[in-house]
């Protein structure tokens, strides 16, 4: 095909293969660049624009497939002068100009001329910001590029360059492009002249500060997704490039700082703190105080951890900039007058260790402190001595700990301890001031001497003495323990320290001599962290070598210090006859000698062949009394290097072997005799290298088989396994034996079935190694050889189908431990013996079994057709097996992915299959349902084939918790790399966490870090509150509860009640018996927390973030939770009201102790999971609905039963809930929650749960006054504007007076005077029928102002709406669900509205007139507003009208109505598309030109639209996210008066969508056209605008042929418009829009026909 015929296509077709196509001939030089270009030039040079873009964007794709190096760089000119003359013909060819630039820019051979030539034509001719995203995008690559790779080029530019950059990037808002704006413009800063725009670059750059960015989900995993910290980080880097924005960023910093918004403060401290590189202080010197006063502001008085944090590094930040200036003690530059100002500040905080403010100013001056050496040495020199001397004045023990704490913070936290050295003298006051407190402040003391170790600052004689008196001190506490050895480690590790090292262990020695003691365990491990060093380990060890129990299992953390000789010659051999004793009963013992043995070198042969001569080679050694010693040289010699002693293994096994063969078949079976036989195996295997070892193992192997009792053939096996471990391939010569065995009927049978699966089971290695440290020989590929050569030997049993139950055992236990990738191309001939093993009677092997099956359907499915006659219906048999759950469900995962099958494979299955699982349907395990209902089977008898057909069976995969996992793994890998709760809910999906997870992602959830639990608590030791003896009772009831040891319950009791104490202690909170604090501790006692300060933030997040205030006696969450049940069920809140039943009375420790209280713990842990996942603080009241509703209907029975009846059995609810109810009971919650006015939350949250403020508001009062749940205006508006995308849909009920009404109104409310119920009750009650028929009718209908949530409006004056709490109240007693009262009336949503189109003025004629129902809705329709669906809303206008004036009319014309809306509804129902049985018509003749008329007449100028297009307003935004939507296009609409509107054409699967934009509001359209694709006959388009398209819509044959003659008859007589029902476009992808809009019509009308075919019984 030549290149002409080629261009052809791709301009008609849009083929893609072109492109490559023609790439491939330019570079082979089949074609030259030049011919392409003229064989191209008649679409260059047309006279249609679309032509000259087709081809411009030929050029680019063709020119994109050829590599970076293919063109010259006078091909590259010539182009390059060529698309800039192009791009002065039309605007419309400037963006396929700028992508053809994008590719001429990366080739490599460009000059620098024509880069220069380039660049001023984007600059000039360009307008980037009217280009998409795409072009802008290629645009800012292009000038990025030039930058790093030109940038010379660029510098010629000058500032012009900076100039026009300004330009093209101003009003960017793409996250994407505003990416590399942010790189070019660091470049720039950093490489160009900015001087001369630097404030208009600043400018264009800090409008994006603070950068309020989300990203959206994206649709699919490859398409990029542009993070808010990406955004963050490129535009800071902007701000802190360059000292030229010093001046300009800092006063926008402080202004931000100034801000209530915490994260606009937040982003500004962040850009400060990364700006000193860059600025110089002399730059900003008037803003230096300024700043120093926020910082230190926010640090002192810092709402929360991050804040406070970030404050601090501020500090550090300003000081270092600062410091690195030239100081100046006249101006504020200057260091030693900051450091003044700081240390005036913060030291009268320090002075009061019981103030709140203490540790605040104690952080600041420590972030001082870091930022230099200066700052650390006057920081040290003023504050230290002061808290010395305060520590020597303070009475209370409290104050004395705080002191102390100060001061080890004050010298722990700096950065710069290497280089730091204390002022003169304070070193040595502070170790008096240790020796002379240790007694009496060892904890303290410790962590100060570890301070000041860590600044290499020698200690005294005194603290030698204390450190041995405490290491010989017995019974210390855990921590200290802790302490003490990191101290001593720290002495061992450095040549600093080395002589106090020395003294301590001479200390030690001393005292055990004169003593005459054995050192406890402490002290041991005291003298073995002294021994930690490199050099001197060796030397320390010989001081106090201890031969004993204790000893030895604390020299291997040693071992790396010390060489193998030493170890074996002064450790191992000293301790050879303790060893003895312990080889028997101590797995301690074993493992020692197994790491002696493992790390023997060369060095160590003497040592070793002395060992194993005395211990092995003497026959009195094989003597029962001398057992001991034949295990420890097992296990010593069993962990040697192969490679090292092979020679010395040899002859071991050569001297030993018969007597190791003697003892093993002469012995009683017996864990002895077993180590025996993995010693012989263990040698044979490391010395299989050598034949005559093959041999030997041979030979015994053949003994063995002679005498096939239970003893030979267990050796037989681990020799087998030794052999074929190195050699796989031996196993061939075994099988047939094994295979013998296995058909035996006796217990030999047995016993060969178990040495088969040994054989088979390579990964379990322990039954041949004696550690894990062997170093024996294994084949990288011996699985894979295993299972072939086991498989070849049971093919004949296979063929013949004579596989005993045995050696089918063996084979289903094989199946499962081979890796699936080796056996997947044998499981399918495998596939009958696994039919058979699923109907045999052996149970054991249907579980394994089904797995293989699971696998091999989900995999191939097609390999399971020839036998689904068979597995079907044992599949089904199995899926309602009640032994045992997991066949079940692996049975059912078996039928879900048999529904990938064609639909006539398993369509005879259908009913039996539906027929069998409807008793799953009905089990109430919900693991059951969840994977049931997830299958393609439907329990209907209309199952649509399309649905089975493209049914996908992969979908639901995650649903079953059992088998699924891969999310808990990748969970794990997400907290190690760190994650936020974000992702951890993505993640885990509020599922239940294992045990090793769950404290790190409640932690997480919780916002809990390290530092916040080191500096909150405060554990004081202090337990001194009036209620102690409460709190130590309630801890002992929970903790015996939890069947705790002995130590564990003594440890956790101290610190639940330290934490209690403290939180007591810190939040002037009293404790009281029942406020479910203690209960709160019984899902955290199971955590492994770390210490108090971890455990003290569990419980205080816990409490402060989500148990709400006030939970008391008639408190505010009770009478809130009232309001939502009365919204969900005022039924059941009427029962409780009439029995004095208050939430309180049953909900109260559900609510304190988020349900850890009355659930078992199994149910609390993973109810905890879920709900700090979901992280909601209202969650826990709508758990309790669910609960509720799960008993009304037991309640309402109990009617009958006394008051404390009901609230006994309403406080157990929870603990009946089971494991597999949980998810139901979160579901259900999520709905109530979804289902509910999120208004309230809002409202609400700051007098449940806001810490600061802790007063009674006015917020507080209305829950207590209000008579049902407010919904705030701003929702009502924000419902009314989404439509059916809202959450909560609104029927709004305006009762003001009718006047009022009459007036202005909510375009979307009914009306209802409340005056009515006082004038004519009867009448009121008629208006209500009517009301609530008109919201049904309204909701049936789709309409934006139909919802099922009823919202009552008044005017919002008290005086006026003195009635609207009656007829509220009057809804509430019929039990009518999801009745509200808009906050602050039509008064508020008058002045809160945006869009005053939204309030509509009712029809006046209608007040005194009685017109026809198509009359009123003439005049309404006139009104509409393109918010509403404008049927409804006329005929609630007419209906409210008439109920304001004329009640007594009311019957008749809301029957007229009802009787309207039908027709309406019939007549307006969606068009019906021909089907086969229509095509004798005349719309489907086979004669019939083609629908899709592209190149057809000019039909359509005499056509217009036949009706007055109703619309519904859309967010943009939501429609584009919809999942259906395959086709986005940008057009023109044509209207009635052939006016063009901007808009876009959307098409789904079924149907076509255009958006009409709405100038005024951006975010906004009008949805004009919603039609199925089944109703378009046919697209058409002008000749000479092939641009322009027109839709044509069938509504019926008959209307249609109608049409079609009126309009053939109009060609031949008049020029008159016909109206028609069609949709007239401008796109300008006119041509890919036909062609993918015809595909998804074809496809539409292929499943149409196909539903409506008559269906075979």
């Amino acid at each position: 095909m030549d290149c002409r015929t080629l261009i052809e296509k791709y301009a008609n077709d849009r083929d893609e293969t072109v492109i490559s196509q023609l790439g491939e001939s330019l570079k082979t030089k089949k074609l030259s660049l030049l011919d392409f270009i003229l064989n191209i030039g008649d679409y260059l040079q047309s006279t249609e624009l679309s032509k000259r873009s087709i081809a411009l964007i030929l050029i680019a794709n063709v020119l994109n497939s050829l590599p970076q190096t293919f063109l010259e760089s006078h091909e590259i000119h010539h182009l390059l002068v060529f698309i800039i003359a192009k791009m002065t013909d039309h605007h419309i060819l400037a963006q396929p100009a700028v992508d053809l630039f994008f590719i001429l820019a990366k080739q490599s051979s460009i000059t620098d001329e024509d880069c220069m030539i380039m660049i001023k034509s984007i600059f000039s001719d360009v307008y980037v910001q009217s280009f998409p995203q795409a072009s802008r995008y290629n645009v800012f690559v292009i000038l990025l590029h030039f930058l790093f790779t030109r940038l010379d080029v660029v510098r010629q530019l000058g500032s012009d360059f900076v100039c026009n950059f300004i330009q093209s990037m101003d009003g960017e808002r793409d996250p994407r492009n505003l990416v590399l704006c942010f790189q070019c413009l660091q470049y720039m800063t950093t490489y160009l002249d900015i001087e001369p725009y630097k404030e208009e670059l600043f400018e264009v750059v800090a409008c994006y500060f603070p950068m309020e960015y989300k990203p959206k989900a994206t649709s699919t995993e490859a398409e990029e997704t542009i993070t808010h910290e990406q955004l963050t980080l490129s535009l800071r880097n902007v701000l802190t490039s360059s000292d030229k924005f010093a001046k300009y960023c800092v006063p926008m910093l402080i202004e931000k700082l100034q801000s209530d918004i915490p994260s606009a403060r937040l982003a500004a401290i962040d850009v400060f703190i990364h700006c000193i590189e860059e600025y110089d202080a002399r730059d900003i010197s008037s803003h230096l105080v300024p700043l120093w006063n926020l910082f230190s502001k926010q640090a002192l008085c810092a709402e929360n951890q991050e804040t406070e944090t970030n404050a601090l590094r501020a500090i550090t930040a300003l000081m270092q900039l600062i410091g690195k200036s030239i100081q100046n003690d006249e101006t504020e530059i200057s260091t030693k007058k900051f450091v003044d100002r700081a240390i005036r500040e913060c030291e009268n905080f320090l002075k009061e260790p019981n103030s709140k403010l203490v540790w605040p100013a104690t952080k600041v001056l420590q972030a001082v402190a870091r930022a230099n050496s200066t700052c650390a040495s006057l920081i040290w020199s003023r504050i230290l001595p002061s808290l010395m001397k305060q520590f020597e004045n303070l009475e209370q023990i409290t104050h004395k700990q705080t002191v102390l704490d100060m001061i080890i913070y004050f010298l722990q936290s700096t950065n710069m301890r290497t280089v730091l050295k204390l002022p003169p003298g304070i070193s040595e006051e502070l170790w008096i001031l240790i020796s002379t407190h240790f007694q009496a402040f060892p904890s303290y003391c410790l962590s100060l001497t570890q301070s000041l170790l860590q600044l290499n600052i020698s200690p005294g004689q005194v603290l030698e003495d204390d450190l041995t008196k405490l290491i010989l001190q017995e019974n210390i506490d855990e921590q200290l323990k802790i302490k003490l050895a990191t101290i001593l480690r720290m002495l061992a590790s450095s040549v600093i320290f080395d002589r106090i090292c020395t003294n301590l262990l001479t200390n030690l020695i001393n005292s055990w001599t004169v003593t005459k003691t054995i050192p406890s365990n402490e002290t041991l491990e005291s003298c073995v962290d002294l021994c930690h060093n490199s050099e001197r380990c060796q030397e320390r060890l010989e001081r106090f070598f201890f031969p004993s129990e204790k000893f030895f299992r604390l020299l291997p953390g040693l071992f790396k210090y010390l060489s193998p000789l030493y170890i074996l010659t002064n450790l191992f051999t000293p301790l050879f006859d303790l060893l003895l004793t312990l080889i028997d009963h101590d797995s301690t013992a074993k493992t020692f000698c197994a790491k002696c043995g493992a790390i023997a070198d060369e060095s160590c042969k003497p040592l070793v062949q002395n060992l194993y001569r005395n211990n092995l080679f003497e026959d009195s050694m094989w003597q029962l009394d001398k057992q001991g010693n034949l295990l420890l040289m097992i296990k010593f010699i069993g962990s040697l290097k192969r490679k090292v002693f092979q020679d010395d293994l040899e002859i071991i096994l050569n001297e030993i072997k018969e007597k190791l063969l003697e003892r093993i078949f002469n012995q009683p079976t017996n864990e002895i005799n077993i180590i025996f036989c993995y010693f012989l195996a263990n040698l044979i295997n490391k010395l299989s290298s050598k034949n005559e070892i093959i041999e030997l193992g041979q030979s015994i192997i053949k003994q063995c088989e002679t005498s096939p009792d239970e003893k030979h053939i267990y050796l037989w096996t681990i020799l087998v396994k030794a052999l074929i471990l190195s050699r796989p391939s031996t196993i061939e010569q075994y099988i047939p034996k094994l295979m013998s065995w296995l058909n035996e009927k006796n217990k030999i049978g047995e016993i060969a079935c178990h040495s088969l699966k040994v054989l088979t089971n390579i990964e379990e290695r322990s039954l041949l190694l004696s550690s894990f440290q062997a170093d024996c020989i294994v084949h990288p590929m011996v699985k894979q050889l295993v299972f072939m050569k086991i498989l070849s030997q049971m093919k004949p049993f296979l063929v013949n189908n004579d596989l005993s139950p045995n050696q089918m055992n063996v084979l289903i236990d094989l199946l499962n431990h081979i890796p699936k990738t080796i056996i997947q191309d044998e499981i399918i001939s495998l596939l009958p013996v696994l039919i058979r093993a699923l109907a045999s009677s052996n149970e054991s092997i249907w579980s394994s079994t089904l797995t293989s099956i699971s696998d091999l359907i989900k995999s191939k499915p097609d390999s399971i057709v020839d036998h689904i006659d068979t597995l079907l219906p044992r599949l089904t048999t199995l899926a309602i097996y009640e032994k045992d759950m997991s066949i079940r469900i692996t049975s059912l995962k078996c039928l879900k992915y048999l529904t990938a099958l064609p639909i006539h494979k398993i369509q005879p299955y259908r009913h039996h299959i539906i027929h069998i699982l409807k008793k799953c349907v009905d089990d109430h395990k919900r693991l059951m349902m969840s994977e049931d209902t997830s299958k393609s089977f439907s329990l209907e008898d209309d199952v649509e084939t399309s649905d089975l057909n493209n049914g996908d069976s992969s979908n639901n995969d995650d649903a079953l918790k059992i088998e699924d996992n891969q999310w808990i793994d990748d969970l794990r890998v997400a907290l190690e790399r760190g994650c936020d709760l974000g992702a951890i809910r993505n993640i885990a999906k509020c599922r239940s966490l294992t045990e090793d997870l769950r404290l790190d992602v409640w932690k997480i959830c919780l916002d809990i870090n390290e530092t916040t639990n080191e500096l909150e608590f405060n554990d004081s030791n202090t337990l001194d509150l009036s209620q102690q003896n409460i709190i130590r009772e309630d801890i002992s009831r929970l903790l015996q509860s939890s069947q705790l040891d002995k130590d564990l319950f003594t440890t956790k009791t101290d610190d639940i009640e330290a934490v209690i104490t403290y939180y007591c202690k810190k939040h002037n909170e009293t404790y009281e018996k029942g406020n479910g604090w203690i209960e709160i501790f019984k899902p955290l006692v199971t955590l492994n927390y770390q210490d108090r300060s971890e455990l003290y933030a569990l419980f205080s997040n816990i409490r402060n973030r989500y148990i709400p205030r006030d939970c008391e006696a008639d408190g505010m969450p009770y009478h809130l939770f009232r309001l939502l049940l009365l919204y969900h069920d005022p039924e059941l809140c009427s029962f409780f009201d009439t029995r004095k039943i208050t939430s309180d009375l049953y909900a109260h420790i559900w609510i304190r102790s988020l349900y850890a209280g009355s659930c078992p713990l199994n149910i609390a842990l993973p109810l905890w999971d879920a709900y700090f996942q979901q992280a909601d603080q209202f969650f826990a009241f709508f758990l309790a609905l669910v609960l509720l509703m799960f008993a009304k209907e037991h309640l309402l029975e109990m009617a009958d039963k006394e008051k404390h009846e009901i609230i006994a059995f309403l406080s157990k609810a929870p603990a009946n809930l089971t494991i597999p109810d949980l998810d139901d009971f979160c579901s259900l919650a999520n709905l109530y929650a979804t289902n509910t006015p999120q208004s309230f939350r809002k409202e609400f949250y700051s007098c449940l749960f806001n810490e600061i403020d802790r007063s009674f508001s006015q917020t507080a009062y209305s829950i207590y006054q209000a008579l049902c749940l407010p919904v705030s205006v701003k929702e009502l508006l924000q419902a009314n504007q989404l439509g059916g995308a809202a959450g909560v849909r609104y029927f709004i009920v305006d009762c003001r007076p009718a006047d009022q009404y009459n007036s202005k109104h909510l375009c979307t409310a009914f009306h209802l005077d409340a005056n009515l119920l006082l004038e004519d009750p009867k009448e009121f009650a008629v208006t209500v029928d009517a009301l609530l028929a008109t919201q049904q009718n309204a909701i049936d209908a789709g309409s934006t102002a139909g919802g099922e949530h009823l919202c009552f409006m008044g005017s919002g004056y008290n005086e006026e709406d003195k009635y609207l709490r009656m007829v509220v109240a009057y809804f509430l007693q019929r039990n009518i669900k999801y009745v509200s009262i808009a906050s602050g009336g039509y008064k508020l949503l008058a002045s809160t509205i945006e869009d005053p189109s939204m309030l509509t003025p009712s029809n006046q004629h209608t007040t005194n007139e009685s017109k026809s129902i198509g009359s009123t809705l003439k005049n309404n329709i006139t009104e509409k507003l393109p918010a509403i669906n404008t049927q409804t809303v006329s005929i609630l206008n007419m209906i409210s009208s008439a109920v304001k004036t004329k009640s007594l009319e009311v019957k008749g014309k809301v029957k007229d109505y009802m009787a309207y809306t039908s027709h309406t509804d019939s007549s307006h129902s969606q068009p019906r598309h021909v089907s086969k049985q229509d095509r004798i018509d005349k719309l489907y003749r086979q004669n019939q030109t083609s629908i899709f008329s592209l190149d057809g007449d000019d039909d359509d100028d005499n056509q217009t639209l036949s009706q007055q297009r109703e619309s519904e307003l859309v967010d943009i935004e939501t429609w584009f996210q919809r999942n259906d939507l395959i086709y986005k296009y940008e057009c023109e609409h044509f209207d009635e008066n052939d006016k063009t509107h901007p808009s876009f054409l959307l098409a789904s699967a079924t149907h076509l969508y255009i958006l009409r934009k709405l100038p005024e509001h951006k975010t906004m359209a009008n949805l004009v056209s919603r039609r199925l694709l089944t109703t378009i006959t046919k697209i058409t388009s002008k000749k000479n605008i092939p641009e322009i398209i027109t839709f044509r819509y069938a509504t019926s044959p008959e209307e249609d042929e109608e049409q079609e003659k009126a309009i053939k008859f109009n060609q031949k007589n008049t020029k008159m418009k016909i109206p028609i029902d069609c949709d007239k476009i401008f796109v300008a992808d006119a041509g890919d829009a036909t062609k993918n809009i015809k595909v998804l019509i074809m496809k539409a009308l292929n499943m149409y026909e196909n539903s409506n075919e008559p269906r075979k019984n």
